[in-house]
């Protein structure tokens, strides 16, 4: 029997056309486990790079244990309070905090390019992004909307500023908050403690126009007798802490709001 020349031509085709497309399909499978292979290669690069690092060791020490008591004044200074001089000590800090901040921003900079997965960014520093969404954070998380967009979007930064006056403080600063035209949350807040044991604080939250921080913080300071200069002798002191509405249970996801907060 004699073959069908075209049937026999139409197979070899399809036949050709199977093995192009399967072999196709290998080679972009191989491509893709190599780039995958890389990719995690990479970022555990990043990650030994960010631990091994002898100029970021001081920075993570600071922000994970010495936050309280040399991270946020250093911090509030360069938001509110840059009038204040620093120490060539407190520069060299402050330096070794911008290298820290500004590696965690190229991270995030390389996921925002798809030259890294946003699983595998987690998986490696994870631990930092969820230390700088603590409550106490709360003036780092700030100082990152200068300069830092990609992380700030990443540990969900608010765009707007707030102000917080506990019951006992409101009416000492009624003209001032009539004078800048601050609008008050319908909600009750209550400021979260600042210590580990320490009770909430009732009060009402407001919002601050956007770009009117600084005038408002200015304005507020000098009506409270708020000393930046001299915190530890003023009768008042001011922190940016979060603050939760009434009753609302932290642990439960109760969305809390990063303030500028006034306390006796």
């Amino acid at each position: 029997m004699i073959p069908n020349l075209a049937n026999a031509a139409q197979a070899a085709n399809i036949l050709y056309d199977f093995g192009f497309l399967v072999g196709g399909a290998w080679v972009l499978y191989t491509y893709r486990r190599s780039v995958r292979s890389s990719a995690a290669r990479w970022s555990l690069d990043l990650f030994r790079h960010f631990y091994n690092h002898t100029g970021f060791e001081k920075p993570r020490q600071m922000i994970e244990y010495d936050f309280d008591e040399r991270v946020r004044f250093l911090i509030q200074r360069r938001v509110t309070d840059r009038n204040l001089p620093l120490s060539q000590e407190e520069k060299r800090e402050l330096q070794q905090l911008d290298n820290l901040l500004n590696y965690l921003e190229a991270v995030m900079y390389i996921v925002d390019n798809r030259q890294l997965l946003g699983s595998d960014a987690d998986a490696f520093f994870d631990y930092w992004f969820s230390l700088i969404k603590t409550d106490d954070h709360a003036i780092l998380r700030r100082y990152l909307r200068m300069g830092y967009e990609r992380l700030a979007r990443r540990v969900g930064v608010a765009s707007h500023d707030f102000l917080f006056l506990p019951d006992n403080l409101k009416r000492r600063a009624a003209d001032e908050v009539r004078a800048l035209g601050l609008r008050a949350s319908p909600l009750g807040y209550a400021a979260a403690a600042e210590r580990e044991g320490d009770a909430v604080t009732p009060g009402t939250l407001y919002r601050i126009a956007r770009g009117g921080e600084l005038k408002a913080v200015r304005r507020l300071d000098a009506a409270m007798g708020y000393a930046a200069k001299d915190d530890a002798r003023s009768p008042v002191r001011r922190r940016m802490i979060r603050v939760y509405p009434n009753n609302a249970q932290r642990s439960g996801g109760a969305k809390g709001v990063d303030a500028w907060v006034y306390w006796e």
